[in-house]
């Protein structure tokens, strides 16, 4: 089963989204703390209009049990959903007014995606339940929701050095069709018609 995000999902989700985004997590976060990193995923998630809200998050579940999420949204939001995340990351930086300014420009700044896309943000499936078919239906339902929104075309992004994810979103009809670097890491960037 797959449903929207709830308030009682909050932790578990916010691991998922740091196993997706690995790193990443602390830059958005502005935290280099992993604990503190992830308690302002928590907040995130909590804030409406941020791009790791729980509005831009489903779930699929299995017996009760979360066992993968899905974020995404249109990708001409993510400015705006950028902005949410750095008014809430100026609440809780902990470095030199400088030391956010710059960060703050650095996220306003990547592209991750392409205005006429519906882009897949994050996507994660607890190792117990992998293998299983999770990924792709929970990409099915981000294209199938991308479809009802207007957009003709889906997106995400793979890291560079991440074969065996390139090779599924392949399977599942993603084509790579430019690099993108992204806060210090290089992606490739894959798109789908749908």
């Amino acid at each position: 089963m797959i449903r929207e995000a709830r308030i009682e999902d909050q932790h578990v989700v916010v691991l998922m989204i740091h196993a997706a985004i690995d790193d990443l997590v602390n830059i958005f976060t502005g935290s280099w703390d992993i604990k503190e990193a992830l308690a302002q995923m928590v907040v995130l998630y909590n804030t409406p209009e941020t791009r790791f809200s729980k509005e831009y998050c489903d779930i699929i579940e299995e017996d009760g049990v979360v066992a993968g999420i899905v974020v995404s949204y249109p990708a001409e939001e993510m400015y705006r959903l950028n902005a949410g995340m750095v008014r809430v990351m100026a609440d809780h930086f902990q470095g030199t007014p400088d030391e956010l300014e710059l960060l703050q420009h650095q996220i306003m700044a990547s592209q991750e995606a392409f205005d006429d896309e519906y882009y897949i943000d994050s996507l994660a499936v607890l190792e117990a339940f992998r293998g299983q078919g999770k990924s792709r239906k929970l990409i099915e339902h981000a294209e199938a929701k991308g479809k009802a929104a207007g957009y003709s075309k889906v997106s995400l992004l793979a890291e560079a050095d991440n074969d065996k994810a390139y090779a599924i979103y392949q399977k599942l009809g993603y084509v790579h069709d430019c690099d993108l670097q992204v806060l210090g890491h290089m992606f490739r960037h894959l798109v789908k018609a749908i």
